[in-house]
C-alpha cells in the first residue's frame, strides 16, 4: 500500500489502518527498495512530506503477523500509534509517532521464531511507553537502532523475553523521557547496549538501564553509552545466576546523574 500525504494532513486518514498478511504500508516521502528475483528496484520518493494518519478511535495501524511500514507520520492517536499480536516478522523504519494516548508501538509475539527492526524512528510525546515488546516465542531477534526517543511519559522500551533472545539497542538517542530501557530476559540471551544516549531521564525509582536476567545464561555488553543528567544512575543489573552471566560494562560516559528515592539509586552501576 503506498500512500501520498494529500493535503497534508490526516484528512480522510483518521480512522486507522489494519494491515493483512505480508503487506507493506509505505509512505511516499521516502525512497523503497523490493526485492525481485532480478535485484532490488528502487522505489525513489514521490512527495516531499510524509503522509500523516491518526485514529481517533483506536489504533493507528494494526499488524498481522508479517508487515513492513516506512514513512509514516502518525500524531494524536487514540490508542496505540502501532499495534500488533501473534507477530512474527515486523519492520518499522523512518516512522514519526507523537502524542499516542497508548503506547506508541506495543507488539506481542508468540510464535515459533520472532524477529523485530525498528530503524530510524522519532517516538515523541508518548502518554506511555515509546515501544513495548512482549516476547513469548521460542526464540527472537531485535533490533533497535537510529531512534530519538523524547518527552515519553514511561519507558523507552518496556521489554520481556520468556526464551531465546537477541536484543540489540544501538545509537539511539533516549532524552527527557519518565524511564529509559527496562529488559527481563527468561532464556538464554545476548545483549548489546551501545552506542546511545541517555539524557534528562526523569524517574526517581529507575536507573536509565534496567536489565534483569533468570538463570539461563546472559552475554551483554554494555559500551560507548553516554549516561548523564539523569535524576538515577545509570545501569542497573539484576542476575539470578552469577556463574550463568557474562557482562562487559566499557567505555561509558556516566556523569551528573542524581541519587533517586534513595541512596542505591545513584550508583553508576549497581549489580
Amino acid at each position: 500500500i503506498y500512500v501520498f500525504p494529500g493535503d497534508g494532513t490526516t484528512t480522510g486518514m483518521d480512522a486507522g489502518i489494519i494491515l493483512k498478511y505480508n503487506q507493506k504500508f509505505w509512505g511516499s516521502g521516502i525512497a523503497h527498495s523490493i526485492r525481485t528475483s532480478q535485484g532490488n528496484i528502487i522505489i525513489p520518493a514521490h512527495s516531499s512530506t510524509l503522509p500523516k494518519m491518526t485514529n481517533i478511535s483506536g489504533n493507528g495501524i494494526t499488524l498481522a503477523s508479517i508487515n513492513e511500514v516506512s514513512g509514516i507520520t502518525l500524531t494524536d492517536v487514540s490508542d496505540n500509534g502501532i499495534f500488533g499480536t501473534n507477530l512474527r516478522n515486523i519492520d518499522i523504519s523512518n516512522c514519526t509517532i507523537d502524542n499516542s494516548t497508548s503506547d506508541h508501538i506495543h507488539l506481542e509475539y508468540s510464535c515459533g521464531q520472532g524477529n523485530l527492526s525498528l530503524n530510524n524512528l522519532t517516538l515523541v510525546n508518548g502518554q506511555l511507553k515509546a515501544i513495548s515488546i512482549d516476547a513469548t516465542s521460542s526464540s527472537m531477534i531485535c533490533d533497535v537502532k537510529n531512534c530519538v526517543i523524547q518527552d515519553n511519559a514511561n519507558y523507552f522500551i518496556d521489554a520481556s523475553f520468556a526464551s531465546k533472545a537477541n536484543f540489540n539497542v544501538t545509537n539511539n538517542i533516549i532524552d527527557h523521557n519518565v524511564q529509559a530501557i527496562n529488559l527481563n530476559f527468561n532464556g538464554p540471551s545476548d545483549l548489546l547496549v551501545s552506542g546511545n544516549t541517555f539524557n534528562n531521564n526523569t524517574s526517581i525509582s529507575s536507573a536509565p538501564i534496567i536489565i534483569t536476567s533468570g538463570p539461563s545464561q546472559l552475554t551483554a555488553n554494555i559500551s560507548d553509552n553516554i549516561i548523564s543528567e539523569n535524576v538515577c544512575g545509570g545501569l542497573r543489573v539484576t542476575l539470578n545466576d552469577t556463574n550463568s552471566a557474562q557482562l562487559t560494562v566499557n567505555k561509558n560516559v556516566l556523569t551528573n546523574n542524581g541519587t533517586g528515592s534513595q541512596g542505591s539509586l545513584g550508583s553508576s552501576i549497581f549489580i
